[in-house]
């Protein structure tokens, strides 16, 4: 008879000896239950919600389940007496409340006690000590929509579960002698003070949600707890000696605007899942390196905002760590990911002075740097890791370093706008190296190293070298066809030696050019040389299709000419 418009059940119901169990969910009409109910002696589920009965008769004796809610009973502790049944092992009233819909039907395990109701749901009761000892068997209670109760004491000791929500004026819940709860939900109990946390020895569970408790006092006794869920706790500024929670495997910590420390994180060695949302006062969580068991972990998102410094390590089967809203990350380190690793937001970090990749074989890209324009603050770039193809580094005006030592699989290299980059370190030993592009690196003055790349049998392109250069040296680059020179104003000196270079670009614009050695190369003509006026060494060998060289006339401090093994040079003006 559930949604039904029945007003009243029959007077003789007590006749239906055999009737096991009513339903009447939502019967708004319902004004009456008979007295006869109370002869029914097999009746085992009794479940009438949302109706609008005064006064409830004597139950049957039998009754295991009873889920009874109404918005016209007048005299309730007479209802509490009357529902105190041998046999109850679930219990759910609500009385003067119009909505009804939180109602769900539990089925518990028999209790061996005179009352054992191991299960009750109270909605929109005013006192806790109006029930006396009356539900002192109860294992699992549920306080919702007591928007008139203020205090919660001397609750049943034998709870396992408790759970309190949207009581808008609870402002105190007395929790010292529950000494046998296994989990306790404390939900949109705004003005709630937590008193005898640090007697819950056996908690395994904690869920607390819209609390403006600034501390949890005791937190860090509960050694037993394996769940921690902390939520819209906008007064909560430090959780202290999480070090103690031994087998704590998840941790959840959302909205805590004034949270500025957590410790012991980093020593919690059962953590498994970690979630930090929008925490924005807390400033670091290097402790993550040492968390073990959270190395399982397969997504690092969301992380605080207030972030100054993260290290993640040893976290071998991480795939995504999202850093797309720490704006104000200063340091970064990633650390023996041994999985593909995806770096999402790396573009955003605004505030980042210090990058460290190690030992991440498996990061292939890091092509987020190339929109890295905002990170002026970027100083230091450490060893990158070593299975990276693609690397291109941008705008970062403060960036002194960039160590290329272990790239061995790297294909294409940008630099560009690093107003401040003196050194490039091992870029000989890019191995891989197919393309490389430099640009507006003005305090970069020398690529010496290049003279080493005997490897790079593989580089085809050379374009956009920094303009600072003084002197350049390409040796070995088997595959390189096309160098362009065309911004180096400041180059000193020259040297291209068994390279296979067809086309040269941009030599005439090396009005500073003192020194030039060409070696081993395809270019038919050297267009533009007439027009280094500085030159003073000038020596081409084994310029195997060159036909022509210009008006030497012109080379006013040219001092020494070497011109070997030149097969096809047949005039020089």
């Amino acid at each position: 008879m559930n949604k039904s418009y029945v007003q009243k059940l029959p007077e003789a119901i007590g006749m239906m000896e055999k009737l096991e169990e009513i339903h009447g969910n939502n019967c708004k009409a319902l004004k009456m239950i008979p007295s006869d109910i109370g002869r029914l002696p097999l009746l085992k589920i009794l479940a009438l919600t949302a109706i609008f009965v005064e006064n409830v008769p004597e139950l049957p004796q039998s009754l295991i389940s009873l889920c009874l809610s109404s918005r016209a009973v007048g005299k309730v502790p007479e209802i509490y007496n009357r529902v105190n049944l041998p046999s109850l092992r679930n219990l759910e009233l609500c009385f003067g409340k119009d909505n009804d819909e939180t109602f769900v039907y539990y089925e518990s395990e028999r209790q061996p006690h005179a009352f054992s109701s191991s299960r009750m749901k109270l909605l929109n009761i005013t006192s806790v000590t109006s029930f006396g000892g009356w539900f002192h068997c109860a294992r699992e209670l549920e306080l919702i929509w007591c928007e008139t109760l203020c205090q919660i004491q001397h609750l049943p000791s034998g709870l396992r579960k408790l759970k309190i929500r949207d009581c808008s004026l609870l402002e105190v819940v007395d929790l010292s002698n529950l000494e046998n709860l296994l989990a306790l939900s404390l939900l949109n109990n705004q003005n709630c003070h937590i008193q005898g946390l640090e007697g819950l020895a056996l908690l395994q569970c904690l869920n607390v949600y819209n609390c403006k408790s600034s501390k949890f006092n005791g937190l860090e006794r509960l050694k037993n707890l394996q769940l921690l869920q902390l939520k819209m706790c906008p007064s909560l500024k430090k959780l202290s000696n999480l070090s103690n929670l031994k087998n704590l495997k998840e941790f959840e910590l959302w909205d805590c605007p004034k949270l500025v420390d957590i410790e012991g994180l980093d020593r919690l060695k059962s953590l498994e899942m970690l979630d930090i949302q929008c925490c924005s006062s807390l400033q670091s969580l290097l402790g993550l390196s040492h968390l073990e068991k959270l190395k399982n972990q397969h997504q690092i998102q969301q992380l605080p905002s207030g972030l100054r410094e993260l290290t993640i390590s040893y976290y071998h089967l991480l795939d995504v760590v999202n850093l797309s809203n720490l704006k104000n990350l200063k340091e970064f380190e990633l650390r023996n990911c041994l999985k593909p690793v995806e770096i999402e937001g790396l573009d955003k970090l605004e505030s980042l002075e210090r990058l460290v990749i190690h030992c991440c074989s498996s990061l292939q890209s890091l092509l987020d740097l190339s929109h890295l324009k905002k990170l002026k603050n970027l100083r230091q770039l450490q060893p990158l890791p070593s299975g990276l193809r693609n690397l291109t580094i941008s705008y970062c005006h403060l960036l002194e370093v960039v160590d290329l030592s272990n790239l061995k699989n790297l294909k294409e290299f940008e630099l560009r706008d690093c107003l401040k980059l003196v050194e490039i370190e091992g870029i000989d030993r890019l191995d891989s190296l197919e393309r490389l592009d430099i640009q507006c690196c003005n305090s970069l003055q020398s690529l010496a190293d290049l003279s080493h790349l005997k490897k790079v049998k593989n580089l085809c392109q050379i374009q956009q070298l920094p303009s600072g250069l003084r002197k350049l040296k390409i040796t070995y680059c088997h595959l390189l066809e096309v160098v362009d020179l065309s911004n180096l104003e400041n180059l000193l000196e020259l040297s291209l030696i068994n390279n296979q270079i067809c086309d040269i670009q941009g030599l005439g614009g090396l009005a500073s050019l003192q020194c030039l050695r060409v070696d081993n190369c395809k270019a038919s003509k050297f267009s533009g040389l007439d027009r280094l006026k500085n030159l003073q060494l000038l020596q081409l060998r084994m310029c195997w299709f060159l036909q022509t060289l210009p008006d030497l006339s012109n080379f006013k401090n040219l001092k020494d000419v070497e011109l070997w093994y030149c097969p096809e040079l047949v005039q020089i003006e």
